[in-house]
């Protein structure tokens, strides 16, 4: 019942575009990509947020969840070009692949499905990051009963929400610049190939 909304291999199948033991990649850039954003949640202890920043990352995470959706369904159908040439393995004039051709197109079909992989963890990332901000709309709006009578309590949920929220954030942006460099070497390899 569950396995329709468990989005638990989505996340494990994007930690593996970043370090996987035997392929590639080291353990610092799973270190830094998890480790920058506890960094950046203790600004939660000085800002916590706001209902104006709240809104701000809503809106700017939606607007980038539906964007990357289109990208996907482009990625989709790069991903199924570059599979139809791997079966065929001629080019556009008749001959036939050289190893080297073989070698870069088998790259490009691995940049693919680490830019789909990625661009499915920004959007489930969008979506708990929304479902956080609600949390926290949540806990916030009856404000006036916990600050009357739990207010330590009421001040350390919301220390502890905004550092969420805070993590949610810059992990989602380093996503994005994942997927920013990766949609540009695919790009780029599509351009050297085509000249």
């Amino acid at each position: 019942m569950y396995s329709k909304f468990n989005v638990l291999h989505i996340i494990s199948e994007h930690v593996r575009t970043i370090y996987e033991k035997d392929k590639r990649g080291e353990v610092n850039e799973l270190y830094f990509y998890f480790g920058m954003p506890i960094l950046f949640s203790l600004l939660a202890l000085f800002a916590p947020v706001t209902e104006g920043i709240a809104t701000l990352i809503s809106t700017v995470m939606s607007i980038f969840s539906g964007l990357l959706l289109n990208v996907q369904v482009l990625i989709c159908d790069i991903k199924t070009k570059l599979i139809e040439r791997s079966v065929n393995q001629i080019n556009a004039d008749g001959s036939t692949f050289t190893d080297s051709q073989k070698h870069n197109l088998k790259a490009q079909q691995q940049l693919t499905e680490e830019l789909f992989k990625s661009i499915s963890f920004a959007i489930v990332l969008t979506l708990i990051t929304i479902i956080s901000l609600f949390l926290w709309y949540l806990w916030t709006v009856p404000k006036q009963c916990y600050v009357w009578y739990f207010p330590i309590t009421w001040k350390i949920g919301t220390h502890i929400f905004s550092a969420i929220i805070y993590y949610e954030m810059i992990l989602f942006l380093l996503t994005m610049f994942m997927i920013v460099k990766r949609s540009y070497a695919l790009v780029m390899a599509t351009i050297i190939r085509a000249k």
